[in-house]
């Protein structure tokens, strides 16, 4: 058992509560971004094009600053991107301009974006340990999900005259990232080391694109978040206007797919070193191929509503081995860059997923998941077929 001295307990506290209030705030406004557009009369042609050029916008942003992140200084660019997510929210509470609405969307998209690819180095420098990464990624779940089902419950709840709308929900998400800057101020970096065991820029580029498999695995993250944005991205509106679900039962659906996902992933992970690769692929991804086409071809609610579930459950599972595979095969120097690079590669295919997803939509459910299905075909047959240039597979 490893024990922290206070110095490095405290800043791990901070993070902790940091990762907590702004998961809570993310979740609130990212689950409900679509239906708040939508209620101020945003098109859904409109919808989908602001999430894609956000998407397109935090790829460049985010290889800026992966590049130059030797000269910047984390703690601050984290205090700044909330700040500007929690002006860009302000503004959206009380603006009617079309065009200011967009950019404060697009603002804010980018900075929870940047946010989520900015805050993990601060953990690794105090805490790099499994244990230090599982308890992270369990308490932005768990805020996730709080913040979705405590909105979801609430929506039309009267308090006195004021009646919980889509407003709150941005007023709360607000607040709460208010707070996160509150408690960050507090973190001291003053001993944190910079990363001085990486690679140059030169030599990690050399080495991340000579290897075929890490080629091949870049092309494919691309069409694995096209299909990921095509369902997921207006997974709310798809719900509440598609399949007329309440939001409350939306959002109940949601956390209630998600702690299948997290069953099955438990269940997944005892049986992960018994599975190939290329077993773990056909289950992550064939399986929900196969769920998309029977969505295509039932063309029922009920169909639609299973697919989508299988959608959240496989997407919890065996990331050791459809994932974290590919990226092992790089070594520690060069993970970095590889991590940015793949981030930079997966925002340009959300980007362009949302966009489908928009048009899509306007001609039937149907046919959306028709073309995820494509999609996933494609992307499970690319990762399949890289497996045979993996040195450690």
């Amino acid at each position: 058992m490893i024990i922290k001295n206070k110095n490095i307990l405290y800043n791990e506290n901070i993070l902790m509560i940091t990762y907590a209030l702004m998961s809570f705030s993310i979740g609130i406004w990212t689950n409900y971004r679509s239906l708040w557009l939508e209620s101020r009369n945003i098109s859904l042609d409109n919808i989908s094009l602001i999430l894609s050029i956000s998407f397109i916008c935090s790829a460049i942003v985010s290889i800026i600053i992966s590049l130059v992140s030797s000269k910047i200084k984390i703690k601050n660019l984290i205090i700044e991107i909330i700040l500007i997510r929690v002006i860009s929210l302000l503004i959206l509470r009380y603006t009617n301009n079309l065009y200011t609405l967009i950019v404060c969307v697009l603002l804010s998209i980018i900075c929870e974006l940047i946010y989520m690819l900015s805050s993990y180095p601060l953990l690794s420098f105090i805490d790099d340990s499994d244990e230090g990464y599982r308890k992270k990624i369990t308490i932005e779940y768990l805020s996730n999900d709080i913040g979705i089902i405590m909105c979801g419950i609430l929506f039309g709840f009267s308090i006195g005259n004021y009646i919980i709308n889509y407003d709150s929900f941005l007023i709360i998400s607000l607040i709460s990232s208010l707070l996160s800057i509150i408690f960050f101020v507090y973190y001291n970096d003053k001993n944190i080391l910079r990363r001085k065991d990486n690679n140059t820029l030169q030599i990690s580029i050399k080495n991340i694109f000579s290897l075929k498999s890490n080629r091949i695995y870049l092309f494919s993250c691309f069409f694995v978040r096209v299909s990921y944005g095509l369902v997921f991205d207006f997974i709310m509106i798809i719900l509440t206007n598609k399949l007329n679900f309440s939001l409350s039962l939306a959002s109940i659906f949601i956390i209630t797919s998600n702690m299948i996902g997290n069953l099955a992933c438990i269940f997944f992970n005892k049986l992960s070193d018994k599975l190939s690769v290329k077993k773990s692929i056909l289950l992550k991804f064939g399986i929900r191929a196969v769920f998309y086409l029977l969505a295509f071809s039932f063309n029922t609610s009920l169909s639609f509503v299973l697919c989508i579930c299988i959608s959240y459950i496989t997407s919890k599972i065996l990331d050791n081995k459809v994932t974290g595979v590919f990226i092992r095969e790089n070594s520690n120097k060069d993970k970095f860059l590889f991590e940015n690079i793949r981030y930079f590669i997966e925002c340009l295919g959300e980007g362009v997923g949302a966009y489908l997803a928009g048009l899509f939509l306007n001609i039937s459910l149907r046919i959306l998941f028709l073309y995820a299905s494509i999609i996933t075909i494609i992307q499970t047959i690319i990762l399949i077929y890289n497996t045979r240039f993996i040195k450690k597979y």
